[in-house]
């Protein structure tokens, strides 16, 4: 079986090519850049060279930081290699093609399209920091309106791509995101204000479109901020042990201070402050309590790289025909507390409660994934 991988040198895109290498799969990568993985590296791989793209992969942030074009070789993560993965497994060969093109340009990504039989789409403009409005629905939108049309004319099997939590709204608009309810799930309303988060809704109505139209089958993956753990460990063992300290105040103290610290947080996206170069470094310099306010935005939910990797190999390989939108996040919340304690204090008491949400669980139900994906 052969895949196509779009946005292949990106965060996510990366653990998702060498996981699928390792497990015999034949791949085809795409994406902009691939600094530090030639030919050389891919002795059975066929390298073809082609136009710079505006691809990558990578929920968290760690993607597209500039418009193409405007990146130094230099500054781009350098990816693991691909040499020595062991590739026994179903294919016995785990053959590599790599192509660097536009998700943009239709007759790259047809190129690249040739002979696959299922497709995982990660190439985006990560966050709305990164390119200006226009060029972050050009290529989030129309580069995956050419990916699904290319896979659809040539009768692929399944197309498995990179969603977002912020297709609610959630975190980067200029608008605050309140959840309606807890667990959040995939029935909750979207309603995104930045171009980043509109564009990510627009990719489920676009494998949507493709179902009706074409019965290609896909699953769109709302994925969180995914973290390599040693990454993530000290902003929030910082933000947990400030927590511990409100939740151990009396209720309405704990709550003016947050309150105080959303009003700030609230001011810097009302003044589109997300949508500024460096956003995300603003953000991460901030107070502990802003800092508190940010994963409250982001329903204080995460995902592993590893567990990202698993779940589109999941999807890949077990989910049923028809468009599905799945929520996928670490079963526990992001800082380790206890969640309805977190919910109260981020968004009152009044909020109501669909579902149980024991102990430290996720705000985010996965029971979607977890019905058609399994793993």
């Amino acid at each position: 079986m052969r895949v196509l991988v779009t946005g292949a040198s990106g965060l996510i895109g990366r653990e998702v090519s060498l996981r699928l290498a390792r497990s015999g799969y034949h791949l085809t990568l795409l994406d902009q850049e691939f600094h530090g993985l030639t030919g050389a590296d891919l002795p059975a791989a066929d390298f073809d060279r082609g136009r710079s793209d505006a691809a990558d992969g990578g929920e968290d942030g760690a993607g597209l930081g500039r418009p193409p074009g405007d990146r130094q070789a230099s500054e781009w993560p350098a990816p693991e290699r691909l040499a020595g993965v062991p590739l026994e497994g179903r294919s016995g060969t785990g053959a590599v093609r790599i192509i660097q093109g536009f998700v943009t340009d239709e007759s790259t990504v047809a190129d690249a399209m040739e002979g696959c039989d299922a497709v995982c789409h990660l190439a985006a403009v990560t966050q709305p920091s990164a390119a200006p409005a226009e060029q972050i629905i050009d290529v989030n939108v129309r580069g995956s309106f050419v990916v699904f049309g290319e896979a659809a004319r040539r009768g692929v099997e399944r197309v498995v791509a990179a969603g977002s939590i912020n297709a609610l709204g959630a975190f980067f608009g200029p608008k605050e995101f309140f959840p309606r309810y807890l667990p959040v799930d995939e029935a909750h309303p979207c309603s995104p204000t930045d171009a980043y988060s509109f564009s990510k809704q627009q990719l489920e109505m676009v494998a949507e479109y493709f179902w009706r139209r074409s019965e290609l089958s896909s699953v769109v993956l709302r994925l969180p901020g995914v973290y390599r753990r040693e990454r993530f460990s000290g902003r929030v063992q910082a933000v947990r042990r400030r927590l511990e300290e409100l939740l151990a105040l009396p209720e309405a103290e704990a709550r003016k201070y947050l309150e105080d610290a959303r009003g700030c947080f609230n001011r810097f996206r009302s003044q589109l402050g997300m949508e500024r170069p460096g956003a995300l470094k603003d953000v991460a310099g901030t107070s502990v309590d802003v800092q508190i306010m940010v994963f409250a935005a982001n329903l204080f939910a995460r995902l592993s790289l590893a567990d990202a990797g698993a779940w589109f190999q999941a999807a890949l390989e077990r989910a049923p025909t028809g468009a599905h939108v799945a929520f996928v996040a670490d079963e526990e919340n992001a800082v380790g507390l206890p969640s309805m304690s977190l919910a109260h204090l981020a968004y009152g008491k009044s909020l109501p409660i669909l579902a149980p949400i024991p102990n430290k669980a996720s705000l985010v139900s996965c029971a979607r994934a977890w019905e058609i994906l399994g793993r």
